[in-house]
């Protein structure tokens, strides 16, 4: 079984967090689960699907909405009173395919941590693994938005 590599640090340590890696632990998209995205996003409403689009194929969407659940159990701040915000994508590729029951995970690295007064921003650079996998099915930038209580 590979490793998971957290980063828990205090609030006085968020600056010192860039070139930091992180890996969280193996999930998978079970047939039942996609099914509710598809109906909670209304892509299962969609008009205009593609023609012979695997049944079993996980949609980018889905995939990138993954990348907070799985940056939750890996990167953190150890203080009461923080809170994080998405505050968006600089860029996102969707290079190659999941499908349902491929085992993921997310591999990232704090590439800078920027002061917004009592906040900061935080780049991420991430990826979702493919378990088995050459290319990840995932790169995506990511920025968030870190407050202690009362920034």
């Amino acid at each position: 079984m590979d490793p998971i590599e957290r980063i828990r640090v205090p609030w006085s340590e968020v600056d010192e967090l860039p070139g930091r890696d992180f890996t969280s632990r193996w999930i998978h998209v079970a047939p039942e689960i996609r099914a509710l995205f598809e109906r909670a996003s209304y892509i299962d409403l969609n008009e205009h699907r593609l023609a012979g689009f695997p049944t079993d194929l996980i949609e980018g969407f889905h995939l990138l909405s993954l990348l907070d659940h799985l940056a939750n159990g890996v990167l953190s701040i150890d203080d009461p009173g923080w809170s994080g915000l998405n505050y968006g994508f600089d860029r996102v590729r969707f290079v190659s395919p999941v499908h349902v029951g491929d085992r993921f995970r997310l591999i990232g690295h704090v590439e800078s941590v920027t002061s917004k007064g009592d906040a900061r921003l935080v780049r991420l650079r991430c990826a979702l693994e493919v378990e088995g996998g050459s290319r990840p099915a995932v790169a995506a930038d990511w920025l968030v938005y870190w407050m202690a209580e009362g920034a």
